[in-house]
C-alpha cells in the first residue's frame, strides 16, 4: 500500500525531477521504502512527489534567472 511508503523520499525524487526539468514523469513506487516515521505514514506519497516536482520546477528557473 502507498501509504506505508515514504513521503520524504517521494518527495525529492520529485525535486530531482522537477530541478531536471523531466517531462516524462514516474513515480518509483516500487524503488521507495517503507516510512520509518509514525507521523509521516498517512501523508499522500503522490502528492509529495507533485510538491518536490513543483518545487524543483521554481529552483530550476530561480537558477536560470539568478
Amino acid at each position: 500500500m502507498s501509504q506505508n511508503k515514504c513521503p520524504g523520499c517521494a518527495y525529492e525524487s520529485g525535486y530531482r525531477s522537477g530541478l531536471q526539468m523531466d517531462v516524462s514523469l514516474n513515480l518509483p513506487f516500487q524503488n521507495l521504502p517503507n516510512c520509518q516515521h509514525a507521523t509521516t505514514q498517512s501523508k499522500d506519497i503522490f502528492a509529495a512527489f507533485a510538491q518536490g516536482y513543483f518545487d524543483g520546477v521554481n529552483d530550476f528557473h530561480q537558477q536560470k534567472t539568478a
